[in-house]
């Protein structure tokens, strides 16, 4: 039985940044498809056919494959695919276009001679299917269509529902968790950590709600509600879904100090894995991380949660006396594997153990304070009473 991980990539829903994490997964063993024509289709038949004729892919990405998921002799297919607010998503879209102008796309065109509320008027009353509850026609009918009908809505949920990798765009972290974690005996070397790439917009999804709001006439952002009233009760069933599958990870519980928090277990997991010690910790600290992460603040996540699952990629700071950078710099074997820059450091012999920073000097500290045991730590590490 062959395995293969189906992305059903929706135009601006994540998809760059979880392609990126397929790619450091898989490698070779992934296909990016799509034909010239946007409004292309790859069929279950063609898509079949194009697997048998490439034995070594095990992932496949797409904007041009549609649900129903295939079925076939021999395959065991897994499908992944991230729901967004619709008007974030069309607020996406007009940005991604303006900032990636697309010669030829009518819908690229349209974005770079329109202001944002004239481009939605426009698909109002021109392309109403491009805005008209896209995603459950996505999961309901496979391809954008018309109004879709009460029945189409609940086929919609059906199948949202039994999406192996589920996400949701504000969400995203708990759907990483989520889904590395329900594909872990099928793709036990799955790991989702992984920078966001491709972002278009700034602020939170209210705030960038609030501007769309007042980029369109009162009328035209009615209608537009009106228009996605499935696409938000879909979306709402998904964040439920998505926060159902989150809780299911035994190591992670939601604390009330932290909206989206680690558990013990987790913790202590990630503490062996990357040699820290319990809080106050000598070399991750946590009130300067935050302190320097405002976004991480804000999202109530655990900060060597944040770390683990997406600061080392991002070459944030774990400590004011860790600059990843200049540690990287003198260690490309690392830097090469893409290595967590803190873990490596902390696991490296003291006697080779690299600078972490151009103030710290390792050698010189390890030669006038004989002992073992990593450098920095040992420094940092409080004074016995």
């Amino acid at each position: 039985m062959r395995f293969v991980l189906l992305h059903y990539h929706i135009l601006k829903n994540a998809g760059s940044t979880i392609e990126e994490i397929l790619h450091r997964n898989f490698r070779e063993k992934l296909c990016r498809f799509d034909t010239p024509d946007r409004d292309g289709e790859l069929k279950n038949a063609e898509l079949i056919a194009y697997l048998e004729a490439n034995p070594g892919i095990t992932a496949f990405s797409s904007h041009q494959i549609y649900y129903p998921v295939p079925q076939a002799p021999g395959f065991l297919f897994f499908d992944l695919c991230f729901l967004r607010d619709p008007l974030d998503r069309i607020r996406s879209v007009y940005d991604y276009f303006r900032q990636k102008p697309s010669d030829g796309d009518p819908m690229s065109d349209l974005a770079n001679q329109r202001a944002l509320g004239e481009f939605t008027r426009y698909l109002i009353e021109n392309w109403p299917w491009t805005v008209n509850d896209v995603q459950v026609n996505l999961f309901a009918n496979g391809m954008v269509n018309d109004q879709p009908r009460a029945e189409d809505f609940e086929r919609a949920i059906e199948r949202m529902l039994e999406v192996c990798f589920l996400g949701v765009v504000d969400r995203f972290d708990e759907s990483l968790v989520a889904g590395q974690y329900g594909l872990r005996t099928v793709f036990p070397g799955l790991i989702c950590a992984h920078p966001a790439v491709n972002i278009s917009g700034e602020g939170t999804l209210d705030e960038r709600i609030a501007k769309f709001r007042e980029a369109c006439e009162p009328a035209v952002f009615a209608e537009l509600l009106r228009l996605n009233a499935m696409d938000f009760a879909l979306l709402d069933r998904a964040r439920s879904e998505v926060r159902r599958r989150f809780e299911m990870a035994p190591n992670l519980r939601e604390s009330p100090a932290t909206h989206v928090s680690a558990g013990p277990r987790l913790l202590a997991k990630l503490r062996g894995r990357i040699g820290i010690d319990p809080p106050p910790n000598p070399i991750f600290d946590a009130e300067f991380y935050l302190a320097h992460n405002p976004d991480v603040r804000d999202s109530g996540m655990n900060p060597l949660l944040h770390y683990e699952l997406h600061g080392a990629a991002e070459g944030r700071k774990p400590h004011p006396l860790f600059e990843p950078g200049y540690y990287l710099a003198q260690c490309p074997d690392a830097q090469a594997a893409g290595m967590n820059p803190l873990e490596h450091f902390i696991k490296s012999d003291a006697k080779v153990c690299k600078n972490p920073h151009f103030l710290f000097n390792c050698a010189a500290f390890s030669n006038a304070n004989p002992g073992g045991g990593n450098p920095l730590v040992r420094y940092l590490q409080p004074e016995p009473k």
